[in-house]
């Protein structure tokens, strides 16, 4: 989520063994670990008789003109927080917004193929005055 103010919060992660070591406390972000680690801890199948899985959800409050970044890890992998921040403009239109990101990331050489997207709260138009209006 990028606030108005220009503050950052990461809601969500993937769901990897080692993302889950970390919030546990089993493992330490500053330590790099063997690739198996960071395999998806949790996948989701078209099963009816699967349910052993973990849904994540987060909750926040959204305000006007805040907005939600919406990303696949390759988007991440290719451009560091610093970098993504650094593109970061609030006075793009979202469509404009993610189209400068999809050429950074295009440049820094993807390795993958990616998703982005980016959601702007507006602020709700207000509703004209009937007051003392004929409503045929």
């Amino acid at each position: 989520m990028i606030k108005t103010s220009g503050e950052w919060t990461q809601l969500s992660h993937d769901h990897t063994f080692l993302n889950d070591f970390i919030e546990t406390g089993e493992a330490d972000p500053e330590i790099e670990y063997a690739q198996m680690e960071g395999g998806l801890a949790h996948c989701l199948i078209a099963d009816d008789d699967e349910d052993g899985f973990a849904v994540h959800y987060s909750s926040t409050s959204f305000f006007d003109s805040d907005s939600l970044l919406l990303c696949s890890d390759c988007l991440h992998d290719s451009l560091c927080d610093s970098r993504l921040k650094q593109l970061y403009n609030p006075a793009l239109y979202p469509k404009q917004h993610v189209e400068v990101w999809r050429k950074a990331v295009l440049k820094a050489g993807a390795p993958d193929n990616f998703s982005i997207i980016l959601a702007r709260m507006n602020p709700v138009p207000t509703q004209p005055d009937l007051a003392g209006s004929a409503v045929q």
